[in-house]
């Protein structure tokens, strides 16, 4: 008798979209199924700890925060999801908008 594991690919559920006012905080949460690891690019770069002073994120978790949004945050992230069966990928964007007075 044998047993047959299936494993799939990841799936990203949920990658939020941000829009956030200059100075405000934000969250960029990618939702993801059990056993998957997550990385994200951020303006293209690979992002770990301490890579930008302005965001803080801990390796091996499914999301980065920004407590005060400047216009330099715009842009595009991209969430990585890997796990044994391989990877996929989803793109979200960050837009930082000035408050009318």
């Amino acid at each position: 008798m044998f047993q047959l594991t299936v494993i799939e690919r990841p799936k990203i559920r949920f990658l939020n979209i941000v829009e956030v006012e200059l100075g405000e905080s934000f969250t960029v949460v990618c939702e993801i199924g059990a056993d998957t690891s997550v990385d994200f690019l951020y303006h293209g770069t690979l992002l770990s700890e301490g890579s930008d002073s302005s965001v803080s994120f801990i390796p091996g978790s499914n999301q980065f925060a920004v407590d005060s949004a400047h216009l330099g945050h715009s842009g595009l992230v991209t969430c990585i999801a890997r796990n044994s069966a391989g990877v996929s990928t989803k793109i979200t964007t960050i837009t930082v908008l000035i408050a009318r007075k």
